[in-house]
């Protein structure tokens, strides 16, 4: 009986161990499982920051590439002025912004009467400006609907590129039926007109046609 009683003990005590070897076994395999899921989390973590900056370099190659276009499109702007002298370049936003001055300043008119001439003005000259135009919108829109950050800092760059008789333009073409749907949002958005000269505008008034966040301002609460 006690032979019998202490192979039972015996038994008994093999039996505690290898219960005890498996719970070790278990909460090492539970702890491998934790550190590959760490690793993996890790993993994903860096893969994440990897396409974000895929994602960030392949937007500046388009943006910069986009940019580099403007730069062309107004080198190749060409104005025939009435003595059917050809004007070249920035100096043809001046020479078209200066004309519809003239136009406006030569008799007392209504806004309505101004944006008009404005219309009459640029249709003039669509030929020259209206791609300038398309390709401006493109830019802002390609930055506004993209997922990168600081996406006004992409808006300033651009801006720096734009001389004031271009604001000028920018601003009265956001005022007319070619721009005020689509392209004048998208300019109160960006402060796309923060460096405009102000006071070259035809009535200063017609700056509250647009909100503040136009010029860089902030809107009154």
């Amino acid at each position: 009986s006690l032979a019998g009683l202490f192979i039972i003990y015996v038994a008994f005590l093999g039996q505690k161990q290898q219960i005890l070897h498996q719970k070790m076994e278990l909460k090492y395999n539970q702890f491998e499982v934790k550190a590959t899921r760490k690793e993996l989390e890790g993993q994903k973590e860096q893969m994440i920051e990897q396409n974000k900056t895929l994602k960030q370099q392949r937007f500046e190659t388009t943006f910069f590439q986009m940019l580099n276009l403007h730069h062309k499109i107004v080198d190749t702007v060409e104005i025939i002025d009435q003595s059917s002298q050809k004007i070249y370049g920035r100096k043809g936003f001046k020479f078209v912004f200066d004309s519809f001055r003239s136009a406006v300043f030569s008799n007392p008119l209504t806004y309505d009467q101004i944006i008009q001439i404005y219309i009459n003005q640029y249709e003039n000259y669509q030929y020259s400006f209206s791609h300038y135009f398309r390709n401006l919108y493109r830019i802002i829109k390609f930055i506004d609907q993209s997922d990168v950050d600081e996406k006004q800092r992409y808006s300033d760059i651009l801006r720096a590129q734009l001389s004031p008789q271009e604001m000028l333009m920018i601003f009265y073409n956001g005022l007319t039926y070619y721009g005020d749907k689509k392209m004048k949002p998208l300019i109160e958005k960006y402060e796309m007109l923060k460096n405009m000269p102000q006071r070259s505008l035809i009535e200063f008034d017609h700056k509250r046609k647009y909100k503040l966040t136009a010029f860089g301002e902030v809107e009154p609460i």
